[in-house]
């Protein structure tokens, strides 16, 4: 079902074969991640997080406000209740998990999934801020993080792929108040490391969706892509680094026409000119 629902949503895409998408990272690769998007539809998450970067810096109330839209969404969009209620139920039947008492998400994509989490679960909810800074919101009334000691908190995560939103910010911003994260649930896991990282700092991590060979395989046997497109993500997921050198050798031409149009695309291209030309 969730699986389903990356594609249809646009949640995942996968470039076509003369087009990788260009990353932040200054790197590039054939299949781009928005976990957003399953809020119900590209337009709606594009939205939602409009409203969020409008009114997050008003902490005291915009958690407010923000529960009162993902509530409005879980009754109104079929495809965002399914995966909440996926997520629910993937919470709920883990036998190790015997009592919650905080769900918590951070800035700004978990809370698309994390607040409608702890509304469900009628459970109060930690909201991490970029700046480390904290409230809790329960029942629509927002007070100051308490002392965590010896609470079972469950953090929510859209996405994981090396942990380093947990490891710079949600780890250090609950242990201020001396919180121990020990589980954490994220609808999709990248699958390029970022369990293992969490493992180390002993938490346990549980995906709804993996993105891994199996997910586009599937999607190739339902024509939701080419045989071209498959190859060119079997290859990336093998091998990143050996994938990128041997597009370029393949199609020289894809740095230049990233750098001519502009923006984003040309920043990027150049950024990856100057580490790949150093190897």
């Amino acid at each position: 079902m969730i699986k389903e629902f990356l594609f249809k949503t646009g949640a995942v895409m996968v470039s076509n074969h003369t087009e990788p998408f260009w990353y932040a990272s200054g790197t590039f690769g054939p299949f781009f991640i928005n976990t957003h998007y399953l809020f119900g539809s590209e337009t709606e998450a594009k939205a939602f997080l409009n409203i969020i970067d409008r009114y997050v810096s008003d902490k005291d109330t915009a958690p407010s406000l923000f529960c009162k839209i993902v509530k409005q969404q879980y009754e109104k969009s079929r495809i965002y209740k399914k995966v909440i209620d996926t997520l629910i139920r993937s919470i709920s039947d883990r036998p190790e998990i015997e009592k919650i008492d905080y769900i918590s998400g951070g800035e700004r994509r978990d809370w698309f999934f994390s607040y409608i989490t702890a509304i469900l679960l009628d459970k109060p909810h930690i909201t991490l801020f970029k700046d480390l800074s904290s409230n809790v919101i329960y029942k629509d009334t927002v007070t100051e993080t308490p002392d965590l000691s010896g609470k079972r908190i469950i953090h929510i995560c859209d996405l994981v792929t090396l942990a380093s939103s947990y490891i710079k910010s949600w780890i250090p911003a609950l242990e201020k108040y001396n919180g121990k994260l020990q589980e954490t649930f994220t609808i999709v896991d990248r699958c390029q490391g970022g369990k293992d990282i969490l493992a180390q700092q002993g938490i346990r991590l549980h995906s709804l969706a993996d993105i891994d060979e199996n997910l586009f395989i599937e999607a190739k046997n339902q024509f939701i892509i080419n045989a071209e497109q498959l190859d060119m993500v079997l290859s990336f997921i093998k091998d990143p680094d050996q994938f990128m050198q041997d597009f370029i050798r393949r199609n020289p031409e894809f740095l230049s026409r990233s750098v001519e149009k502009g923006g984003k695309d040309k920043e990027r291209a150049e950024a990856f000119m100057k580490q790949f030309y150093k190897r």
